[in-house]
């Protein structure tokens, strides 16, 4: 089964970029799970060729909820669960 992960951010670099949003889903013949979320990254750098592909600005981030680092965990918990659960062998494509 698969597993698809997809995240925008505001450039390349962990260390002065931000996760602005994250969305996964699970397929499963018998379940089809999906996550997204939308987060403010706070005082990170945005550059063009991160808009350019996301469409996502500095304005239009900070809209959105200042999520934590644990809150996005939490939020992916559930997909924890039907990959342990669940006896099919998954591929993460992303």
């Amino acid at each position: 089964m698969i597993l698809w992960l997809d995240t925008e951010t505001t450039g390349y670099t962990p260390a002065k970029h931000g996760i602005v949003e994250i969305a996964a889903l699970i397929e499963l013949p018998e379940v089809q799970t999906q996550i997204h979320h939308r987060c403010n990254p706070g005082e990170v750098i945005y550059t063009d060729g991160a808009f350019a592909v996301n469409k996502v600005s500095k304005a239009i981030a900070e809209t959105y909820e200042k999520t934590t680092r644990q809150a996005v965990i939490e939020l992916f918990m559930p997909l924890r669960d039907i990959t342990t659960k669940s006896k099919e062998r998954f591929v993460i494509a992303g």
